[in-house]
């Protein structure tokens, strides 16, 4: 059973610079935490195991499962990706394992209050990000 004050620190807020902003499909952007602040947030509060299942293709859907082990308490994610999607990073398996990792860890708390519509407006009108944002789409 993880500690109550090592689920605090899984559920806290992370500081404004680990979050960025991207276009949804569609219209409208979306504020996130990369995988990469996920991992760096995992490594400065706890000891952790990971595990990924290999991959499996399903018509054009690569899915794969990832396991975070923290203090014997284990979560799973599901992690997705188009294998014919055009402007991804990396390959389309490395995007599934990212969004798995993601998934796994929101499993504990990180970055779940992405899923509340206000901390989106927050972060979506953030002076910081959107500045960031409009940089890397070329100043528009």
């Amino acid at each position: 059973m993880l500690s109550p004050e090592l689920k605090q620190k899984l559920k806290a807020t992370l500081p404004i610079n680990c979050h960025e902003l991207r276009d949804l499909p569609g219209g409208g952007i979306y504020a996130f935490i990369s995988w990469q602040k996920v991992r760096e947030r995992l490594d400065e509060i706890c000891n952790f195991e990971i595990e990924f299942n290999d991959p499996v293709i399903v018509d054009d859907v690569c899915c794969i499962r990832c396991t975070i082990a923290i203090e014997g308490v284990k979560r799973q994610g599901l992690g997705v990706c188009s294998v014919v999607k055009k402007g991804i990073r990396g390959t389309f398996v490395e995007s599934a394992v990212a969004d798995a990792f993601k998934n796994a860890a929101e499993q504990f708390g990180i970055g779940a209050y992405l899923d509340d519509p206000q901390w989106q407006q927050q972060l979506k009108t953030n002076a910081s990000l959107l500045a960031t944002y409009k940089q890397k789409k070329g100043g528009q």
